[in-house]
């Protein structure tokens, strides 16, 4: 009988009285004892008969490491959960935007058509082209609309 034989016969029922504890799931702390000892069964190839704590701290760690990791898990997906929630309630409002309203309001602006044109795809370049203006201008009054557009905006909300 090996070591780790040894140690999994002497220590099981407080490992699961331990781990149970912490759970509140016999079946899941059965487990994770049971996940440990074929840890240890992995890092005793690796480190030999110099692993001296195979008889009382390391099945101890690497439960409460699972233990750790399955909370980290666990909260992770309800993050998750929570951001997709979020993210679906934020798409539901922005479909109740009154698009047409919207644009009504947004056309007092001056160069609107620009703007579109500048959302649509057309480079700086080849707005300066089509509307014969220069470069810079095109820009300060891209710039320009943007500002204008977020005051109307907020007063819209």
């Amino acid at each position: 009988m090996t070591d780790i034989e040894l140690s999994y016969r002497k220590n099981y029922n407080y490992l699961i009285q331990h781990t149970t504890a912490r759970t509140g799931d016999v079946e899941k702390s059965k487990d994770l004892v049971q996940d440990a000892y074929v840890k240890m069964i992995e890092y005793f190839d690796r480190y030999g008969k110099s692993m001296k704590i195979i008889n009382t701290t390391f099945p101890f760690l690497l439960i409460k490491q699972f233990i750790i990791n399955e909370f980290r898990a666990s909260t992770a997906d309800k993050r998750n959960e929570k951001y997709l929630k979020d993210r679906k309630n934020y798409c539901e409002q922005e479909n109740e935007i009154d698009y047409q309203r919207l644009i009504n309001l947004l056309k007092d602006i001056p160069h609107f058509d620009i703007f579109l044109d500048f959302i649509n795809g057309y480079k700086y370049r080849e707005l300066a082209e089509k509307y014969n203006e220069k470069i810079g201008t095109i820009k300060a009054w891209i710039h320009r609309f943007r500002d204008e557009s977020q005051i109307k905006l907020l007063t819209l909300k």
